[in-house]
């Protein structure tokens, strides 16, 4: 299917960027909500929270033309 292979282009255009800042995401989401990161909660929710958010940051720095090309290619 056409639209399938170009959703998986265009999420894995941003695998290398979400993989450089999941970690800070991770870190901002937990503390800015106060999340307890051992409650079952996060751990069936958190994964998909933490991709999405850093999936829209990195798509979103990826508009800027010297960023998106230097540090999120």
């Amino acid at each position: 299917n056409e639209k399938f292979i170009r959703l998986i282009k265009w999420l894995s255009g941003a695998s290398f960027g979400i993989y450089l800042i999941h970690v800070l995401v991770i870190d901002r989401i937990t503390s800015w909500f106060s999340v307890d990161t051992l409650s079952g909660w996060w751990r069936l929710f958190g994964a998909f929270a933490v991709y999405f958010v850093a999936l829209l940051i990195v798509k979103v720095l990826q508009k800027i033309p010297y960023v998106g090309k230097y540090l999120f290619p």
